[in-house]
């Protein structure tokens, strides 16, 4: 698709998805500098947060869809990467907040809601802000968001308890969030990593360079999965758990529900969803660095066996497709940098 003339690709109707997919690797480097630019404040508007009570500040990653997806990814990650003597993190679902508050709010924790918005004018966005603000006694609200003219940013503005965020090249107008997806979750780590921002910086580039190469292989990538599949399905443990499930919904968007998709963690798999799988499904796991994946036969092996039938896409990627590991370190590892793609 990269390498369609414009022309090609508005009569496919694919233009706009397949300019938001390539330009990634720069809306990174981006959202790098947004950080950067913004890091004062948001480190005032932390401590101003941290200020509302004793103990550990609830932290809530919220958004609906894709956005939701974001804190799903997130939090697992700043559960060992993130102050979590300061941090409590939870990603919940503006969904859930807003049909039953009171089963994932307490009105006696102080919390910060950090609201996910590509265009902050979701319903479900706005009404969370006002139930969170109804129910919970102390709290404020740090929304990143991709759109400026969204209502969630315009509403936000004077509120003294709201700090937002924008990354507007982000702003995605095709159909299925990608650089939104990928940029909020990117702009939520850097602000609550404990990492330096110098090494903050080496992990961007690399996976901006990461994402550059995947990009220019496209026809290589395409040859090797070409093939009568008509399912795909995603598996992933820890933070990648929230990738799968994003990862399904773009094919599941893309292809307008014409190809089936699932989603699991990769352990998690064998407990029955793997009876999804048959001898036209692509199976992508997505394999964490974590020494407790990585150590043990549990991940790969778990994912292997769970094909229930044997697939002809099941094969070993071949030697000149495999990322080469990420040179960071194994116990402090960054989301976007660290992902591996293997059968």
């Amino acid at each position: 698709m990269f390498e369609k003339s414009v022309e090609e690709l508005t009569e496919l109707g694919a233009q706009i998805t397949t300019a938001e997919i390539a330009q990634q690797p720069e809306l990174w480097r981006d959202t790098l500098n947004i950080y950067r630019e913004n890091k004062e404040a948001i480190e005032a508007f932390l401590a101003e947060a941290r200020a509302m009570g004793e103990g550990r500040l609830s932290v809530v990653f919220t958004g609906a869809g894709t956005s939701d997806y974001v804190g799903d990814t997130c939090a697992p990650y700043l559960r060992h990467a993130g102050n979590t003597d300061l941090y409590d993190f939870k990603p919940i679902a503006t969904t859930d907040i807003v049909s039953a508050p009171r089963d994932f709010l307490r009105a006696e924790d102080p919390t910060l809601v950090v609201s996910f918005a590509r265009s902050g004018n979701s319903p479900e966005s706005l009404a969370a802000v006002a139930v969170a603000k109804e129910l919970v006694h102390n709290v404020k609200f740090l929304n990143i968001t991709c759109a400026p003219e969204g209502k969630l940013a315009v509403e936000s503005a004077d509120d003294p308890n709201a700090l937002t965020l924008l990354i507007p090249r982000a702003n995605d107008k095709g159909f299925a969030m990608t650089g939104s997806y990928s940029c909020m979750t990117l702009l939520s780590t850097l602000i609550f990593d404990t990492a330096s921002d110098e090494q903050k910086a080496e992990w961007v580039e690399t996976i901006a360079k990461m994402g550059e190469e995947v990009i220019s292989r496209e026809p290589e990538i395409a040859d090797y999965l070409a093939g009568d599949f008509n399912r795909v399905t995603y598996l992933g443990s820890g933070s990648f758990g929230g990738l799968a499930q994003e990862s399904q919904l773009k094919i599941l968007e893309l292809a307008h529900g014409l190809v089936a998709t699932s989603y699991d963690t990769s352990m998690g798999y064998r407990h029955g969803p793997k009876s999804f799988v048959d001898d036209k499904t692509l199976v992508f796991v997505f394999v964490n660095n974590d020494v407790s994946t990585t150590s043990t036969s549990s991940t790969r092996s778990v994912a292997t066996r769970s094909l229930s039938t044997p697939s002809p896409f099941s094969r070993k990627v071949p030697p000149s497709m495999r990322v080469s590991p990420s040179p960071l370190r194994v116990t402090r590892h960054f989301p976007r940098a660290t992902l591996l793609c293997r059968s």
